[in-house]
Order: structure tokens, then C-alpha cells, then sequence
């Protein structure tokens, strides 16, 4: 089985990206898992943010947001009838790469 990574921001460049994949599934005989990733930026003033209005709010922040940035192109997906694992992350930038954090 084939797996694939797409990272995914809401945007529309995202979505066009998502159905150019779902036109060239075809293309392959195995049946491909298709795995959505959004990265959310962290809270700016990190520790004071959650320390003012507590954690959990701002983790459940990162949920609505990741899952509003993922809708779109999972709702492409879903037309298409293809299965897909959604997933989002809160990331920090760290030199010159990124950190993913669950």
C-alpha cells in the first residue's frame, strides 16, 4: 500500500493540489492511504498565552483551527470516496527547520 503525506493550509492552492492528486490516483494499482497534515503556529508569547487563558483552551484553539485549515481538502477526498487519516500539529520554528510537536 502507498502511502502519501499532504501537508494542507486552507488554502486554495491546497485544494488544487488535492484534486490534481485525486486525478492522477489512477495512475496506480495499490490502494493509497492518504495521510492530511496541518501545522498550526504556535501561540505568540508562548507560556503567557496558556498561562493566562489555560491550556486546554489553547490546545482546543489548535483543534478548531487544524481542523477548519483541513476541511476543504478533506471534503474533496470525501467526495471522491477515497479514505484519508487527518491529523494537525502545533509546530515552533527551530534554526532553520521545524519542530512538530503533537
Amino acid at each position: 500500500m502507498l502511502k502519501w503525506l499532504v501537508p494542507v493550509d486552507g488554502s486554495d492552492s491546497a485544494v488544487r493540489a488535492v484534486s490534481h492528486m485525486i486525478d492522477k490516483m489512477q495512475w496506480f494499482k495499490q490502494p493509497i492511504e492518504i495521510h492530511l497534515l496541518n501545522v498550526q503556529h504556535p501561540m505568540p508569547y508562548g507560556n503567557r498565552v496558556t498561562s493566562a487563558v489555560g491550556h486546554d483552551k489553547v490546545a482546543q484553539y489548535h483543534h478548531d483551527e487544524g481542523l477548519a485549515a483541513l476541511a476543504p481538502t478533506r471534503a474533496k477526498l470525501d467526495a471522491a470516496g477515497d479514505k484519508v487519516r487527518v491529523s494537525h500539529r502545533c509546530g515552533r520554528s527551530c534554526g532553520n527547520h521545524r519542530q512538530i510537536r503533537p
